[in-house]
């Protein structure tokens, strides 16, 4: 599955798997959106949790701040 493009679930835009970021955190997840990062896909696994995939280069400053606790 390296590098390979991966034909999302609900977009037409197809990404590769090293370009993303997978979130499975629901309060992570909220926040990307809440700061206006929408995910490329999303899909639920086999534990049956939400997978919201985003861009890494566009949520690089994001998962910064909320690695700190700084993003609200």
């Amino acid at each position: 599955m390296k590098d390979e493009y991966i034909k999302p679930t609900f977009q037409t835009k197809r990404y590769k798997s090293n370009e993303v970021v997978r979130c499975f955190d629901r309060y992570q997840q909220f926040l990307y959106v809440k700061h206006n990062a929408y995910p490329v896909d999303m899909y639920v696994d086999s534990r049956e949790n939400l997978v919201m995939v985003f861009d890494k280069k566009e949520t690089k400053d994001l998962y910064e701040k909320y690695r700190k606790y700084e993003l609200k």
